[in-house]
């Protein structure tokens, strides 16, 4: 398999896992858990597989629009790091063994699911 064709597939999983996310309700706590580590796991290789595009953000030259996206891109980053990082805090299935009293916050998941969809960059 190509780099490309790797690149494709962890990119239509995480489009295809992403619905999925979004529809708590229907799935369940313990499946969501599940789903939302193995969107970490294709998020984290998905960053690995374009750290070029990181390594080049500092180089260029940079107008308004390009100003514009990259804030976009670094915004929707944090939020894609927070997710995962709170949603393991709160989990009551997966990471039992993680959690502590910090798992009594409710909120920041869907918050950072929110904003992160608001954010998203449209090209």
């Amino acid at each position: 398999m190509g780099k490309k064709n790797a690149r494709w597939i962890v990119d239509i999983g995480m489009v295809i896992l992403l619905p999925l996310l979004m529809a708590y309700s229907l799935i369940g706590e313990a499946f969501h858990e599940i789903v939302g580590t193995v969107m970490l796991a294709l998020f984290l290789i998905h960053l690995v597989q374009n750290r070029k595009w990181l390594i080049a953000i500092p180089k260029g030259r940079y107008n308004a629009r390009r100003i514009f996206q990259t804030v976009l891109d670094l915004l929707l980053l944090v939020f894609m790091i927070l997710q995962p990082i709170t949603g393991i805090l709160m989990s009551k299935h997966l990471y039992t063994f993680i959690t502590s009293s910090i798992s009594r916050c409710r909120s920041p998941p869907p918050a950072t699911g929110t904003w992160s969809m608001a954010i998203r960059p449209r090209k």
